[in-house]
C-alpha cells in the first residue's frame, strides 16, 4: 500500500464566509478506559457511537464562550506523522471544587468531546473528539492569585509524547445535529434538551 498518495480532493474556498471559529465553551470529559470500544464506532475519521462500559458516564465542564482551545498540530517523523492533540481549559471558579477537578485531572486519562461554534451543514463538526486513540492527559497547569482576566485555572491536556494521534480529532456526528446532541448527553446520564 503506498501511504504517499492522497485520495480525495476538496474545494477550500467558501463563498458562504468563512467557518466560525472557537468553542462554546463546553467540554465532556470521559475516563479514556470507561469506554467500550468493541460497541463503539468510527469509520473514515467520525464516531457515530461512542459506547460506555457498564456504570460509567461522562462529566460536563462548562467554561465561557471560547475558553476551551484545541489544537492538533503534526509531529513529522522520518516514517510516521501523528498528530499532538492539545486542549486548553480555562475554569473561572476558585473553589474547593475547581481544585478537586484539576487534582483528579493529575492522574487521569480522558478523551475530551469538545463543542464547537461552527456546526457544518447538518451538525457533522459539532463535536470533534480530541484523545481518541490514545487519550489525553494533564500536560500544564497555570495557577495564579492575580487570576488575570478571571482565570482561576488554566489546564492543558495534551497527548502524550509516546502515545499521538493518528489523525485531527475526529468528528462525533451520528445522523443528524439533533440524533448527535442526544447521543453527547446520553454520555451524561441526563434527558436530551428540550
Amino acid at each position: 500500500m503506498d501511504c504517499s498518495k492522497i485520495t480525495t480532493g476538496f474545494i477550500v474556498a467558501d463563498c458562504d464566509g468563512p467557518a466560525l471559529a472557537g468553542t462554546t465553551g463546553r467540554i465532556i470529559l470521559v475516563s479514556f478506559t470507561d469506554i467500550d470500544r468493541a460497541k463503539s464506532k468510527d469509520a473514515a475519521n467520525v464516531i457515530s457511537a461512542i459506547v460506555l462500559k457498564e456504570g460509567a458516564k461522562g462529566y460536563e465542564v462548562d467554561s465561557l464562550p471560547n475558553a476551551v482551545v484545541g489544537e492538533a498540530p503534526i509531529t513529522a517523523g522520518t516514517y510516521v506523522t501523528t498528530f499532538q492533540h492539545n486542549l486548553t481549559v480555562r475554569i473561572f471558579k476558585k473553589s474547593e471544587a475547581a481544585k478537586k477537578f484539576v487534582n483528579q485531572l493529575s492522574t487521569a486519562r480522558v478523551v475530551a468531546i469538545v463543542e464547537n461554534n461552527e456546526r457544518g451543514a447538518n451538525g457533522e463538526v459539532k463535536y470533534e473528539v480530541y484523545g481518541w486513540n490514545s487519550g489525553l492527559s494533564l500536560t500544564d497547569l497555570t495557577d495564579s492569585t492575580e487570576m488575570t482576566d478571571g482565570v482561576a485555572y488554566q489546564i492543558g491536556l495534551g497527548s502524550s509524547s509516546t502515545a499521538q494521534e493518528k489523525s485531527l480529532p475526529l468528528s462525533f456526528f451520528n445522523t443528524d445535529e439533533a440524533t448527535t446532541d442526544e447521543a453527547v448527553n446520553a454520555l451524561l446520564g441526563t434527558a436530551p434538551a428540550a
